[in-house]
């Protein structure tokens, strides 16, 4: 009987040696990186309290939900990845890509790189998305284990409950790695601000529902094989209808079409001649900056590919860059916006994680997203592809 004792508890030490780390990954659409304190989301600051916390986690250019998303779970710079803006024009087919257009954002020969839970597939593992820019497409043949195709009007509560009933599943059939997305505190920025009411209530909101995901772990007793990453693609900064740049003013009907406005502009055009002409024009302008793509800074990693207009204006923080024409035929108003240079302070993401592998208490400096996806591998036990960071943000918030 006493063998048989010992012979048990050795299979329970067994188990719970072998017993797999499990990470959520959370994101908060459009959470700058002072709505933490200025929001005061109690969940996500007790959560903060708990585990790591950076600074800030610096977004890549441009600083949109697409791109940026898709670096976190690549680890590559958009110019590596391909998804180069939430809307953009390829040019060796002609075609655009549009993130309301789901014909377009379905189809794999956009997506460039090995995003994380393909990453974890090939070696073994299984993965599932609450929604995740890219999780419902093909991306080389490959897609989650478990994915649910993107719905914006899915409530929060039923998303939450998605993760948790993974989380319920066997141990043989249950994911490593979940992803669990929510736009509503981007959309609430847009519309009113970052610094608005709304925007505090749609945070405040989203922090009741993380509030019950943690409660649903610890319920199912996963506290001590759960990390939980909470964080954010990009920042908002606040505009104005005032704070407009006319693109128009300088450019006449007949020129070459403005490929995408807003805090960015790009120009795409057919030579040399004419890259310079329209160079000088645009720097007429006040409140912008204008750069031949392969002038901007080599940490953008926004020059080396065909997707990538010549010429591009970005706009001065909380300034916008359009043309008349688009302003009369706008639909509403917005008093938020992003996609400006990543080195405005309006422009910084949110990075909080927790977790039994997870350092405690600790406040870190900012660090690049392009560092995230290495982090994910590494916390997941898996060897990374090719990426453009490294294992500095994963040593830093690493037990």
């Amino acid at each position: 009987m006493r063998g048989a004792f010992f012979w048990i508890l050795g299979l329970a030490a067994f188990a719970v040696a072998r017993a797999e780390p499990i990470l959520i990954l959370v994101s908060i659409d459009g959470m700058r990186w002072d709505y933490l304190e200025r929001h005061a989301p109690p969940n996500l600051q007790q959560l903060a309290r708990d585990g790591v916390q950076l600074a800030q986690l610096i977004p890549t250019f441009p600083t949109k939900t697409f791109p940026n998303h898709y670096t976190l779970v690549t680890g590559l710079r958009v110019e590596r990845h391909g998804i180069v803006g939430n809307e953009m024009f390829d040019s060796e087919t002609g075609r655009f890509f549009r993130i309301g257009d789901r014909v377009s954002t379905l189809d794999p020969k956009w997506w460039g790189g090995e995003p994380v839970w393909n990453t974890a597939g090939r070696q073994g593992k299984r993965t599932a998305s609450m929604f995740w820019p890219g999780s419902d497409v093909a991306i080389g043949g490959r897609q989650p284990t478990y994915w649910v195709p993107y719905q914006n009007s899915k409530p929060h509560a039923e998303r939450v409950a998605q993760v948790l009933a993974w989380l319920a599943l066997p141990p043989a059939e249950r994911p490593v790695f979940i992803t669990l997305y929510f736009s509503s505190v981007d959309s609430a920025g847009h519309q009113f601000g970052p610094l608005a009411p709304e925007t505090r209530n749609a945070l405040l909101d989203v922090d009741r529902h993380i509030g019950d995901l943690r409660r649903g772990i610890a319920a199912q007793g996963l506290e001590s094989e759960v990390n939980l990453i909470v964080l954010s693609d990009h920042g908002m900064a606040e505009i104005s209808p005032e704070r407009v740049v006319y693109l128009d003013d300088v450019l006449k009907p007949r020129d070459p079409a403005v490929e995408f406005q807003g805090p960015v502009a790009g120009l795409r055009l057919p030579d040399e001649a004419a890259i310079e002409e329209y160079r000088a024009k645009l720097r007429r302008l006040p409140h912008v900056r204008v750069f031949r793509t392969r002038e901007l800074p080599a940490a953008f990693g926004y020059a080396n590919h065909p997707r990538i207009p010549d010429l591009v204006v970005i706009a001065d923080d909380g300034w916008e860059v359009s043309t008349h024409t688009a302003r009369e035929n706008r639909k509403r108003v917005s008093l938020g916006n992003h996609g400006f240079d990543p080195g405005y302070g309006s422009m910084g993401a949110t990075f909080i994680a927790q977790g039994p592998t997870l350092r405690r208490g600790v406040a870190l400096p900012a660090f690049e997203n392009v560092h995230v996806y290495h982090a994910l591998c590494g916390l997941i036990g898996v060897d990374p592809a090719p990426n453009d960071g490294d294992d500095r943000l994963l040593r830093a918030i690493r037990e």
